[in-house]
């Protein structure tokens, strides 16, 4: 009984400090969950041992978190000196520097406590930054910061300055929010900030305005402790020659706080900054014959002033005969490459959107027109191919088939229309057709023309002519041939016959001589 009773009173004694010394740390983590992209959670990590805390040796730190995510990350940075002397994870917990525990909370279901307790034995003095991340599915996280002492005597250092994590910003302005820590509250404190783009912070590192200073607004936390914050308007920030300096790229920002001519610790924070809407670029055709080849779109080639193509997203939308739709799993190649079936022709329109890491979009539309692809006649006679024009001879039979073997695009090939001609009139229609012996006449030649028309009214012709062959027409005709030796002996024997006969009806009379006169 008496064990339950204290439970009880520790966390309502828990629960009052959250709400009254830790009020206002709790608002400046909203501001670093809301202006950090990468935090798009609803869940919630927040430390409840006391900003400020003057510590030495072992020190636990607890907190809760209201995600069941065991991924745990920490690290203790001291600000004076810019060193980190402690980090540590939650699959390091044996390492007996970062001892870590991590259970469900049996009073509040939906939350869980955490302990991370660190020897600060090795730390005479420090005026120090401890930072816990949890890690969440696809990248997402949460955070949150304390500010502790290592030591006995303060009185030697300035006020701490920390500031929180900024990340993206999209916009005008943005907000600089951080926490004081300060021994002398009895003597004003002043700040001083400085803003730098990544990689020439060494070389130019632009000042801010002291009109920043003037609007910044400092709230009492205890009797160490105060948070502040301030808004800065980038138009704001320009160089000594008065020339706009900001724009798309990493920046990072250095303040520190004085007190009494003593510099307090450095803190930075750095920013991402976009304003630059990305471009985007269709790559495809414009004009295509209608085939099975896909139609290749890439969008590759979209781009953004500072960040690149890499953290873009691509939104596509085709429109085909006046219906939008998105592509298919099978059309989507890439995220910026479709690959789109040119069998049907028409005209097909296609939009892309792509957006950035901070949500600024650019959309562009690129039409793409698929012309329909004429069909190709094919035709056999008696089972053999022809050739367009060729003069066909046909034997003795009295009837011959004919077949289109005409071909067009896969859409197409079923529906085409076959239309047989004989000397220009329509004789039969269909893939198969007969033609027969009373069509023909001897020695005549006959067109034949066959007609392929598809769907969209392309159409394609093949003409041949076609004749009996002569010399399998008549056999009596071939027995006359002039070269013929029976025909040359035939026409030798006639004469001798009548010669014969004439012979034969001459003996067969009786003379009657003239008499010769004397």
């Amino acid at each position: 009984m008496h064990k339950k009773f204290l439970s009880i009173c520790i966390i309502i004694c828990a629960s009052i400090q959250i709400m009254t010394i830790n009020d206002n740390i709790v608002n400046i983590n909203e501001i670093s969950t809301h202006s950090n992209s990468n935090i798009e959670n609803n869940e919630l990590l927040l430390i409840t041992t006391e900003n400020g805390l003057q510590m030495g040796g072992l020190h636990t730190i607890i907190g809760f978190s209201t995600s069941s995510s065991s991924n745990f990350e920490w690290y203790v940075n001291d600000t004076k000196n810019s060193a980190i002397i402690v980090q540590g994870n939650s699959n390091t917990n044996n390492n007996e520097l970062d001892i870590f525990t991590f259970s469900q909370n049996l009073t509040a279901q939906e939350k869980w406590d955490w302990e991370v307790t660190i020897n600060f034995s090795a730390s005479e003095e420090c005026s120090c930054l401890f930072e816990i991340t949890q890690h969440h599915n696809e990248g997402e996280y949460s955070r949150s910061q304390l500010a502790l002492f290592v030591g006995d005597e303060m009185t030697n250092y300035g006020p701490i300055l920390l500031l929180d994590q900024i990340g993206w910003v999209t916009g005008d302005s943005l907000n600089i929010s951080g926490i004081v820590i300060d021994d002398h509250r009895d003597t004003n404190i002043t700040f001083d900030f400085s803003i730098c783009k990544i990689g020439y912070c060494g070389v130019v590192d632009i000042p801010l305005s002291t009109l920043f200073a003037e609007n910044i607004t400092l709230v009492e936390i205890n009797e160490k402790i105060s948070s502040f914050t301030f808004e800065i308007f980038l138009e704001q920030i320009i160089h000594a020659q008065s020339t706009y300096v900001i724009d798309d790229g990493e920046w990072r920002i250095t303040g520190s706080a004085n007190n009494e001519g003593n510099l307090g610790g450095n803190s930075h924070t750095e920013i991402w900054i976009n304003n630059i809407k990305p471009v985007a670029n269709i790559s495809a055709y414009k004009y295509v014959i209608e085939s099975t080849n896909l139609i290749m779109v890439d969008a590759s080639h979209s781009n953004d002033f500072y960040w690149g193509r890499d953290a873009l997203k691509y939104d596509w939308k085709i429109e085909e005969d006046g219906f939008m739709r998105a592509p298919t799993s099978s059309e989507i190649l890439s995220s910026n490459i479709l690959g789109i079936s040119s069998e049907d022709n028409g005209t097909i329109m296609i939009t892309l959107t792509v957006r950035d890491a901070t949500g600024l979009s650019n959309s562009t539309t690129h039409q793409i027109v698929v012309a329909n692809s004429n069909p190709t006649a094919v035709m056999s006679i008696d089972g053999k191919y022809v050739n367009y024009n060729e003069v066909i001879l046909l034997g003795d039979n009295d009837s011959w088939p004919l077949q289109s073997i005409s071909t067009d695009t896969p859409n197409d090939i079923s529906t085409l229309q076959h239309s047989w001609y004989f000397e220009g009139v329509l004789m039969d229609e269909g893939e198969n057709a007969v033609l027969t012996s009373e069509y023909l006449y001897k020695e005549t030649e006959h067109k034949l023309t066959l007609k392929v028309t598809d769907n969209d009214g392309a159409e394609d012709m093949i003409a041949v002519w076609i004749k009996f062959d002569d010399s399998k027409q008549d056999s009596f005709d071939s027995g006359l041939n002039l070269n013929s030796p029976y025909l040359i002996l035939v026409l030798m024997l006639i004469p001798l016959a009548g010669l014969l006969f004439y012979t034969r009806k001459v003996k067969g009379k009786t003379r009657s001589l003239p008499k010769w006169k004397k």
